[in-house]
């Protein structure tokens, strides 16, 4: 018996969003830092949202035509990812090793949307996942209410994802919001995105 299109949506959305990325390494390390995790859990939410939509009703399959344009996705994404990783092994040397616990801050409401939108929207990646694959994979629905059914499973995923990381990260931050605790996420951070980035070019 073929999966519904909501259910359809959600198994395909979980296969992806599940792996670590740039998108869901700061939304984790904002939540452990409890700096404002339910605004951008929402901001996350709204992108990954609309990028699905955006896909499913005509540019995914737009993409999936038009070879340059996917090849120079790919490129960008790659690039962001060792940016990104660059960046995370950087931070790394500015973790105090001498304190017990993080100072757990709030961040400026302005700098925190400007950061979710930047990991959500400037990351080549996120539309390789949502309006590309998501996009492509809709095709499958000629009738448009299938369509949005697969786009609403896929959307509800990632709300539900994104909360349960945030608020899941918030709840342990005591715990893990440790220097060095905090220093090997980073690492493993960097470590991510840099092997995301060389298969994403090994996937030309």
């Amino acid at each position: 018996m073929e999966k519904s299109p909501i259910i359809f949506g959600i198994f395909l959305q979980s296969s992806m969003i599940l792996a670590l990325g740039a998108q869901n390494l700061f939304v984790l390390e904002k939540g452990l830092l409890r700096d404002r995790p339910i605004l951008i859990a929402t901001i996350c939410s709204l992108c990954d949202v609309s990028l699905i939509l955006f896909g499913v009703l005509g540019a995914g399959s737009f993409f999936a035509k038009n070879a340059i344009l996917s090849l120079g996705l790919k490129f960008a994404g790659a690039a962001f990812l060792f940016k990104y990783a660059f960046d995370k092994f950087q931070e790394t040397r500015t973790v105090s090793e001498s304190r017990t616990d993080l100072i757990l801050q709030k961040s400026s409401v302005t700098t925190i949307i400007l950061s979710a939108l930047a990991v959500s929207l400037l990351n080549p990646h996120v539309y390789l996942d949502t309006v590309v694959l998501i996009g492509s994979y809709s095709t499958k629905y000629p009738v448009l209410e299938d369509k949005l059914g697969f786009a609403m499973g896929a959307s509800l995923f990632s709300i539900a994802w994104f909360f349960s990381l945030s608020f899941g990260a918030s709840f342990f931050s005591s715990a893990l919001s440790r220097p060095r605790i905090m220093k090997f996420i980073n690492y493993a951070a960097s470590l991510i995105m840099s092997y995301l980035g060389v298969n994403l070019l090994l996937s030309f």
